[in-house]
């Protein structure tokens, strides 16, 4: 069964993960403008080629990242419609919900710092200068 205080760790947990959310999308969006700053004074057909698959990275990791701040919003939701006596098969939902929504964040970061890296090591290799 969920307790009280597993519940306010979970709605604490979401409101974190919230906000790293929000700063990950902050991140794409800004390595997006890179990209398409890179299309514009590189119209390069060979360079186009290549910088797309940074493109459309970065647009697959935005739209998941909508879709995991759906995700905490419903699981809230759905915390705050838990009755502390609900059944155990809720209580394993909810936390197994938890625990993928945890380990897809994880994942997420840390797919998204080797992207980023590998982004940058391009434009430096474009520019010949540290990015």
């Amino acid at each position: 069964m969920i307790k009280l205080k597993q519940l306010e760790e979970y709605r604490f947990e979401h409101k974190m993960w919230l906000k790293k959310l929000e700063v990950l999308l902050l991140e794409i969006i800004l390595y997006r403008k890179r990209v398409t700053d890179i299309i514009i004074k590189e119209p390069d057909r060979i360079i186009l080629e290549q910088i797309k698959y940074f493109y459309t990275y970065f647009q697959r990791k935005y739209e998941k990242i909508t879709v995991l701040k759906i995700n905490i919003k419903q699981q809230e939701h759905t915390l705050s419609d838990i009755n502390i006596t609900n059944s155990e098969n809720l209580s394993k939902y909810v936390i197994q919900k938890e625990e993928k929504m945890r380990d897809d964040i994880v994942k997420l970061e840390k797919v998204l710092i080797l992207i980023e890296a590998k982004f940058d090591e391009y434009h430096k290799k474009i520019y010949g200068i540290r990015s």
